[in-house]
């Protein structure tokens, strides 16, 4: 189970009810998302982290928002695979790779 929110964001075993992963993440982290091996993260600051599931922080990709609060994987199409990001502006970041992004939305 994930926990965020709080001042850190951690991956909790259920069975023996306690953390086995806190990652060095700075601020609340609003959303996260399972990704084959990884967790996408965002929260307080322009950037979705891209964290193992042993606890290190492996790529901060940076974001038009200041402040991330949503995130949402396209996961249904194979061909048509994509990550959007939300937050504090009027922008929407869309990420056809996992590696960068690909160009934003403005409304």
């Amino acid at each position: 189970m994930l926990c965020g929110g709080g001042p850190s964001l951690s991956l909790w075993h259920l069975r023996s009810l306690s953390p086995t992963s806190i990652f060095p993440l700075t601020g609340c982290q609003r959303q996260t998302s399972f990704y084959q091996d990884m967790i996408l993260a965002v929260g307080e600051g322009p950037s979705v982290a891209h964290c193992l599931l042993g606890g290190e922080v492996k790529a901060q990709i940076p974001c038009t928002p200041q402040s991330l609060n949503t995130l949402q994987l396209n996961t249904n199409s194979a061909e048509h695979r994509m990550l959007t990001v939300g937050g504090s502006s009027n922008h929407i970041d869309v990420f056809t790779n996992l590696s960068y992004r690909a160009f934003s939305l403005s409304f």
